[in-house]
């Protein structure tokens, strides 16, 4: 009978359990999901405010001396020994001697000729006290400082027209400047140093034959430079000529002065323009690699942008209506990581990060909150 008892409480205990637990379920309030966001976060942006942005110009390139100059000889004959003997690294003087070639045989030719010339001077005299006595002062005190071993002065003006065909009728004019010519070509045989400077090369010894056309020296400018620079097309409206410059190089320390000495506007191969930049600073050598920071007026109404934010070199993100826009802009200039840009009005959103997968045409996954534009992005210097 208890066995019995035993089987009957098992359902009812069951039945039981079920009763309870649907009315304390009916009871319980659901739980109230929050609403996802799918894991996106809200994107960052700025609000466009243009100002006016000092960013000075920085270009790189090679210093070079503004003199050079390849020595050749214009005649032939053989080296003779100098004072100061020509090599690589000793500096000259203007005017400074730096080779000689023997001249002796067209020196003789030289003295030769204008005895011949000296003779028929002196037979013009003469003939010129009887015809133009006037005149006859001003050649007497010509043939009396006439020296042979020194060029020849130039010959006294005629007082007219006659007596200018009067001389010329006894063929002095010819004589004297055939005389001349060989003077400028006597002078070919002593080489001098064009300007202050250095020798960089220099391989003929005293005892060689040299050749007319053959190259003697190359010598190096010393105490004015110029470097060559390249700028972007968009640059020139802000580069002009006279502007002053600080000169800068990783091998020497400290600034030098410079200015803008010309500027070439025609593109090159690379789409550049060649701006030349002229110094005179003491310490400075032929071949140095310098950066140069050139002052230049504020850009007005501008906006500073991270370049990371460019799309294609000149688009950014704008947003309107939660929807991302390309909008074209014009880089006006580079400062570090950041450029300054035009064509973005007061009151523009902008997107101020990376975002993944961005497109125009994107909905922002959520309302973007623009924040008040910093110094990154347009502040002005």
């Amino acid at each position: 009978m208890k066995k019995y008892k035993n089987l009957l409480a098992a359902p009812v205990i069951l039945i039981v359990g079920v009763l309870i637990s649907q009315v304390l379920s009916n009871q319980k309030e659901p739980m109230r999901r929050r609403p996802g966001s799918g894991g996106a976060k809200a994107a960052r942006t700025f609000v466009v405010k243009n100002v006016d942005i000092d960013v000075p110009i920085s270009l790189t390139g090679p210093l070079s001396a503004y003199n050079k100059a390849e020595i050749y000889a214009e005649v032939s004959g053989v080296l003779l020994e100098t004072p100061k003997r020509l090599k690589a690294g000793l500096a000259y003087q203007k005017g400074e001697l730096l080779a000689h070639i023997d001249d002796r045989v067209y020196r003789n030719n030289v003295l030769s000729q204008k005895s011949g010339l000296l003779n028929q001077m002196t037979q013009l005299i003469p003939d010129l006290s009887i015809d133009y006595p006037a005149s006859v002062a001003a050649w007497k005190a010509y043939l009396a400082a006439f020296d042979l071993n020194q060029p020849m002065a130039p010959l006294p003006q005629a007082a007219s027209e006659t007596e200018r065909y009067y001389i010329a009728s006894r063929n002095l004019y010819t004589q004297y400047y055939a005389v001349k010519s060989m003077e400028e070509t006597l002078a070919k045989y002593r080489l001098k140093a064009p300007f202050d400077g250095v020798v960089s090369q220099a391989t003929l010894n005293p005892g060689t034959l040299i050749r007319s056309g053959s190259q003697v020296a190359s010598f190096i400018g010393s105490g004015r430079y110029e470097m060559e620079a390249f700028a972007a097309p968009h640059l020139l409206d802000r580069l002009k000529v006279g502007q002053k410059a600080l000169l800068r190089s990783e091998d020497m320390g400290g600034t030098f002065p410079a200015r803008i000495a010309r500027i070439n506007t025609v593109l090159d191969a690379s789409q550049t323009v060649r701006v030349y930049l002229e110094t005179t600073s003491a310490g400075l050598r032929d071949g140095l690699y310098l950066s140069a920071e050139i002052e230049t007026a504020p850009i007005e109404q501008v906006v500073r942008l991270p370049k990371s934010l460019l799309e294609k070199g000149d688009k950014v993100y704008v947003v309107d209506r939660g929807v991302l826009t390309l909008k074209s802009v014009q880089v006006m200039g580079e400062d570090g990581d950041t450029v300054v840009a035009r064509g973005l009005t007061d009151g523009q959103v902008v997107l101020a990060e990376k975002l993944a997968g961005a497109h125009e045409g994107m909905v922002l996954p959520q309302p973007a909150q623009a924040s008040p534009q910093g110094k990154k992005q347009g502040a002005g210097r």
